[in-house]
């Protein structure tokens, strides 16, 4: 494939890439999209979301220890335009996969491996199954900004480096370009934490400039030429500190811990071999809990251990085999050696930050392999380099092993994508896959409860309260069942024994303000609508809910304002039963006893005489 066919060859991976993840009429919010998008307060306007800025992602949850304010500004600027409507949000995140994927293609062009091999591997990374997660769940904005503008930063440094052509680094850095890495490393980490690790494969380029440079270079020029992104990572670093008040998540915010550090290092190794598994063979796509079961927290040696760790070390010791051959002298910047050493070195400084060498609120992920598999294409890419001067027949052998490679990963793909779009199939497939495990059940039958599907709902409810019938979502869906199923006294009941045993969260404040609200009892509704409010001030329901209270507040009290004086000389029962409620409504007890004493005796003037 000649080089004057890349725009073309950029133009297919792109259309691909867009077309596979490209949503349907109906989608759904799905996970932590509702959190992040559908329930963010801080979305509804220009003011909440400059400020939420400096804030955690989502706000008010800083126990996540999440600081990513340019994810959450990206879809501060979609809300005018898409609302609640999901669609908009996951037809973004088709068009910036589709970027990610030709600003990948581009890296693997610039090291000259033959615009055919980067084209079949960065197809692979296009129609590759595990990044769906990353792609198809509004959630995974961030792994898309975050490795997009990491992209960007480092062929905006390469050309920093290196003239257009050049194998020789510059003399100097090239200022305009420089400047421009910079400024989309520092939006990389903005974006997600692990676009800090940009900073170092620039540093990696840096160093491999200066061993392929003719002469040697001093280590100040080094020093100066990292200089700027060094000032960033340590602004973005204090602004992240200063915002959560911490670097870890709150340990309540997820359901595993590690009791040793050898338990990190086993989990680790267990948990690499998963993600190998994932990326060679991915027949099973799952959320996190199913690898918090699969995978666990390993606190003996065991054969997926040693597994992994077997695994681990092979790939240090290609990585170290590349990068001695690479160092040969003379040593090129360029060519199917170096992209395998930076590619392997890619992969593995992305695949660290999620490695439990500090808790990270997850176990594993699917998502967590998005950019490290980036580092996997260089790989790729490079071993396919060589193939173009084989014999005709491996030539041929090699396209069909990537077309049929891509075929399979674009099908498994496609149906993934389609239960990350609806969260019926999302939950439905981990309630399958994990039968033993309460969350599935909850969150399907919360899922099916909102749908109106109440018959199906109670059975999902009914699974989960076999496995676990005091757990605190199994309590809160009966409650909610009974609510939609017409039994506001037996819901209101049920909230009230949770709010007994302590530990509730805002949803059970909010769904009992609804019940008060449905009771017209708004100014108690108003009160438990605030407690949920507290709890929680980033609830975008519950900010809803307040705000058509006060609308109604305000028209029950303009109401009696106008018919208050009516209280002691009104004629009309209807007149004073509709009064009495608006008293009702506003927790004015004088009020409504005044007017029903007032029905009661035109009642009893009007009774005929014995």
């Amino acid at each position: 494939m000649d080089a004057k066919l890349r725009p073309l060859a950029a133009l297919v991976l792109a259309v691909a890439a867009v077309a596979l993840h490209w949503p349907p009429a109906e989608t759904d919010f799905g996970l932590d999209d509702l959190d992040f998008v559908a329930e963010n307060q801080s979305l509804r306007d220009p003011q909440t979301a400059a400020a939420a800025l400096l804030r955690s992602f989502p706000p008010a949850q800083n126990g996540r220890a999440l600081y990513r304010p340019l994810t959450n500004a990206s879809h501060a600027l979609e809300w005018p335009w898409f609302g609640s409507d999901s669609r908009g949000y996951h037809a973004v995140n088709a068009l910036l996969y589709g970027g990610v994927v030709v600003l990948l293609f581009a890296l693997l062009c610039w090291y000259e491996l033959g615009t055919a091999a980067a084209f079949g591997a960065a197809l692979l990374f296009a129609l590759h199954p595990v990044h769906s997660e990353a792609v198809d769940a509004i959630a995974g904005r961030s792994e898309l900004l975050s490795l997009g503008f990491s992209l960007a930063s480092l062929l905006a440094f390469l050309r920093a480096l290196y003239a257009p052509g050049e194998h020789q680094p510059r003399a100097v850095l090239a200022v305009a370009p420089q400047g421009l890495a910079a400024a989309l490393f520092a939006a990389a980490a903005l974006s997600k934490e692990t676009g800090a690790v940009t900073g170092a494969l620039i540093a990696l380029q840096l160093a491999i400039a200066h061993r392929c440079a003719p002469a040697r270079v001093p280590l100040r020029r080094a020093a100066l030429d990292l200089a700027p992104f060094a000032i960033l990572a340590a602004g973005v670093l204090l602004i992240r500190l200063g915002v959560l008040g911490r670097f870890s998540p709150d340990p309540s915010t997820y359901d595993f811990a590690f009791a040793s550090g050898f338990e990190r290092l086993a989990t680790a190794g267990a948990a690499y071999l998963e993600y190998a598994r994932l990326i060679a063979w991915p027949d099973v796509l799952q959320l996190d809990f199913y690898y918090e079961r699969r995978v666990g927290v390993r606190s003996a040696v065991d054969a997926r251990v040693l597994g992994g760790w077997s695994l681990l070390a092979l790939s240090l010791a290609a990585l170290v085999a590349g990068t001695r051959r690479f160092l040969a002298r003379p040593p090129a910047p360029r060519g199917a050696v170096a992209a395998a050493t930076f590619g392997g070195a890619m992969f593995l400084l992305f695949l660290l930050p999620v490695s439990h060498v500090a808790d990270i609120g997850a176990l594993m992920a699917e998502r967590f392999l998005f950019a490290p598999s980036a580092g996997l294409a260089l790989v790729v890419a490079a071993a396919l380099s060589p193939l173009s001067r084989a014999s005709r027949a491996v030539r041929v052998g090699a396209v069909a092993c990537v077309a049929v490679a891509a075929v399979a990963g674009a099908v498994r793909s496609s149906a993934r994508a389609t239960e990350w779009r609806d969260a019926e199939a999302l939950w439905s497939s981990l309630a399958r896959a994990l039968p033993e495990d309460v969350r599935g059940w909850t969150s399907l039958s919360a899922v099916l409860l909102q749908r109106g599907d109440l018959e199906r709902a109670e059975r999902a409810l009914e699974r989960a309260r076999a496995l676990a019938p005091d757990d605190y979502n199994v309590r809160l869906g009966s409650a909610s069942l009974q609510r939609a199923l017409g039994n506001p006294g037996e819901a209101e009941r049920l909230y009230r024994e949770m709010i007994e045993t302590g530990g509730v969260d805002h949803l059970v404040w909010l769904e009992l303000a609804r019940i008060d609200a449905g009771r017209e009892q708004l100014s108690v509704a108003r009160r438990r609508a605030e407690r949920a409010l507290e709890i929680h001030p980033n609830y975008g329901p519950t900010h809803r809910l307040i705000a058509q209270l006060d609308t109604a507040l305000e028209r029950r009290r303009a109401y009696l304002d106008h018919h208050r004086t009516k209280l002691s000389t009104s004629e009309d029962l209807m007149e004073l039963d509709s009064i009495a409620g608006a008293c009702r409504a506003i927790d004015d007890v004088e009020c409504e006893r005044s007017a029903r004493k007032r029905a009661r005796a035109l009642r009893a003037a009007s009774a005929p005489s014995r």
